[in-house]
């Protein structure tokens, strides 16, 4: 076996799924802003207000949409059921002088 194919088979990277659903809010207002700034770069006259706030407000209005749309398919984050343990009633947290203690 060569010096090069034992560096390639150990040096491959393993790429993370992305969902692109997900994260498609983000996209369109990063896309529209840039899109917004392009336009007021390209005209030779300053962006007329009106113009610049309808852009803003259909780009906003678009990512809150998306945002809506998708909210009933996006996995659930919160828990089920609340937690017994409470961060300020560790055995370790009361333990240690040095630690910040709840009153």
């Amino acid at each position: 076996m060569s010096a090069l194919a034992v560096v390639t088979a150990h040096s491959t990277i393993v790429l993370p799924h992305i969902r692109y659903l997900a994260i498609l809010p983000e996209i369109v207002m990063l896309g529209g802003a840039v899109l917004l700034l392009g336009i007021a770069s390209l005209v030779r006259r300053p962006l007329r207000v009106t113009v610049s706030t309808v852009g803003t407000i259909v780009i906003a209005g678009t990512s809150l949409g998306l945002a809506l749309w998708q909210w009933p398919t996006s996995p659930r984050t919160v828990p089920t059921r609340p937690s017994t343990t409470r961060w300020w009633s560790t055995a370790s947290a009361s333990s240690s002088p040095s630690r910040w203690r709840a009153p």
